[in-house]
């Protein structure tokens, strides 16, 4: 019903006219609105204030005054969007307005019975074929009924009345319901059985029996109270009757002029006659309701974290979203930094397992590629051991001749003790000879940690020639040696060793192959470029086709009948692992075979 009347006063008002402001630009006539809680028909509250603002709108042309009716709740949002300038309202209800916007009392109404002080009030009906009932306690388990919590002559100040006495309603009353509007309905209730008390404002039932609604013998007031200031009967002490506020924003000379105006309204005037009062007065004193709103305040009371909540329950419920939205972020984080750390630890485990297999395969690799080095020194040693016994055989035959004229001098008489000891030196310098040549074969296939150090070419070079010297006498082939520059490099010499020894063993074999060319030789030259140095191996024997060259270097592919097809492969893995490079070259006649390597500057002070 309360929207009802709040929408049709709307409408009402869309149709008298445009807004203040736009009035005030059209016809030069600013909208006042003054606003009157309806607790009856909207159509009766209407028609009993209309006439005073038709009154207003004959003394101030200069403005437009419309009446707007309501319940509590679409007066409230009125008043509280600033669209209502003055409102008529109860005691209890202006209170609440001053409070929270600043309300100013400017008049209060003298009604036509009773006084301004003393006029309305609350009353207990029941049925007159019940039960007297004298006591609160009798009272207890009826079934009453009322208008609304917020009705001031009727709820509200029984309430008062039940708090003095130490109760409260919800707890002492448990069978109160509210019906609400219009307020004789709940005389309509006692009369068909539906309610055993009802509670309504003064002369209610009185001006209900006048009308011939109801039979005076049909209803009795409960509990009366002596009073001599109305014809009525009331259950309750009597409390001011209505009064006019202004808001805060309505300029004070212009309400000093209406309250004017106001006061200035004949009793006997169409205004005062339609609205039920005499005339407007000065405010009366409103003590009795301010002690009336404590005790409803007090009994009413929340605790501060119900009031807190009622009072910013909006905002609490967004920044309780914001809440539960970073709660959700921040677990939501959380279960991805885990997620994330659970998935580097495994990464970080299969890592470092892959790292630690790659180390053991490395090692297991180095470990055969130094099996298969040293396998394959002892091929090597195996071939040059053939060249090397023939080398070894001429020391000792002169070895046998020292030693046999050493017998014939010593048989002599007298012995010719000096020639002795001449063939002696002789015999031991041929035993030297051998244990080099023995030496040399042996740390050739010595096996053993890599070694890498600063050596020089020509120190590689001196401790590999001899290995092949026997070997190249019977073959006839003169050897070339580099020149220039001295050329050092940090490298293990026993590995360079014998990647010079399978380039030479390949070129010797390349000459004896090729019989007619003649002289048969090997060269052995150094190139410097920038930081490198590349020295290859030429010999003039029978060289290589395309497809010889293109599979040079692939494992187990020789041209050789009793050849593995190993011997250049361990010759680009020694070169590579150093950082260098190998490679062959087409030539006219026979073949190169060249690798690079970078070179090893000498530090100040170090000696060749």
């Amino acid at each position: 019903m309360g929207r009802f009347i709040l929408c049709a006063s709307l409408l009402w008002l869309s149709w008298l006219g445009p807004t203040p402001a736009k009035e005030w630009q059209a016809n030069l006539r600013p909208v006042i609105r003054i606003g009157v809680i309806a607790f009856d028909q909207p159509d009766s509250e209407k028609a009993r204030w209309q006439p005073t603002v038709d009154y207003l709108n004959r003394r101030l042309p200069q403005y437009q005054f419309l009446l707007v009716s309501g319940d509590v709740r679409s007066l409230n949002q009125l008043v509280a969007s600033a669209t209502l300038d003055f409102v008529i309202s109860n005691g209890l209800k202006f209170l609440d307005y001053q409070r929270q916007h600043d309300a100013v009392r400017l008049l209060s109404l003298s009604p036509l019975r009773g006084s301004a002080e003393q006029a309305v009030g609350s009353t207990l009906i029941g049925r007159a074929d019940a039960p007297t009932i004298d006591n609160w306690q009798a009272l207890r388990h009826k079934r009453i009924v009322a208008t609304s919590p917020e009705a001031f002559g009727g709820f509200q100040i029984m309430q008062g009345l039940w708090l003095k006495a130490g109760l409260h309603p919800e707890e002492a009353f448990p069978n109160l319901v509210f019906a609400g509007l219009p307020q004789e309905d709940l005389l309509r209730h006692l009369a068909e059985g539906r309610a055993e008390v009802a509670i309504l404002p003064t002369c209610i039932l009185e001006q209900a029996i006048a009308q011939g609604r109801y039979d005076a013998d049909q209803f009795v007031v409960i509990m009366p109270q002596p009073q001599s200031v109305l014809p009525c009967q009331s259950s309750t002490p009597l409390y001011p009757t209505l009064s006019l506020a202004k808001m805060a924003h309505v300029n004070e000379g212009f309400a000093r002029d209406l309250a004017k105006v106001l006061l200035e309204i004949p009793t006997d005037s169409a205004a005062a006659r339609a609205g039920h009062y005499r005339h407007w007065t000065v405010p009366v004193k409103d003590a009795a309701v301010i002690a009336l709103q404590q005790q409803l305040d007090a009994a009413n009371a929340q605790p501060l974290a119900v009031q807190v909540w009622y009072q910013y329950r909006g905002w609490l419920l967004i920044a309780l979203g914001g809440l539960l939205l970073l709660g959700g972020y921040h677990l939501r984080v959380k279960y991805l930094i885990q997620l994330r750390t659970r998935q580097l630890k495994e990464s970080n485990a299969r890592l470092t397992r892959a790292l630690t297999d790659n180390r053991l395969a490395a090692e297991r690799l180095n470990q055969q590629q130094s099996q298969l080095f040293s396998a394959q020194r002892v091929l090597l040693s195996g071939e040059l051991a053939a060249g090397m016994a023939h080398e070894l055989n001429q020391p000792l035959m002169a070895l046998n001749n020292y030693l046999a004229g050493c017998r014939l001098r010593l048989a002599a008489v007298p012995p010719a003790l000096a020639d002795v000891e001449q063939g002696l030196d002789l015999a031991l310098a041929q035993v030297a000879q051998a244990k080099g040549i023995i030496a040399r074969l042996r740390d050739f296939m010595r096996k053993g940690e890599v070694q890498d150090r600063l050596i020089s070419l020509d120190e590689l070079l001196r401790g590999t020639l001899p290995l092949f010297h026997d070997q190249f006498m019977r073959q006839r082939i003169s050897l070339h040696l580099p020149q220039g520059e001295p050329v050092h490099l940090w490298i293990d010499p026993t590995l360079m060793q014998q990647v010079l020894v399978n380039l030479l063993c390949n070129a010797s074999e390349a000459v004896a192959l090729n019989p007619d060319t003649r002289p048969p030789s090997i060269a052995i030259r150094q190139r410097i470029e920038a930081n490198r140095v590349t020295i290859s191996i030429h010999d003039n024997g029978t060289g290589m086709t395309e497809a010889q060259r293109a599979h040079l270097f692939v494992p187990f592919h020789t041209s050789k009948k009793e050849g593995l097809g190993l011997g250049l492969v361990i010759c680009k893995r020694i070169i590579e692992s150093y950082g260098g490079t190998i490679w062959a070259e087409a030539v006219p006649q026979g073949a190169v075979i060249a690798f690079s390597l970078p070179l090893q500057p000498l530090e100040e002070g170090e000696q060749e």
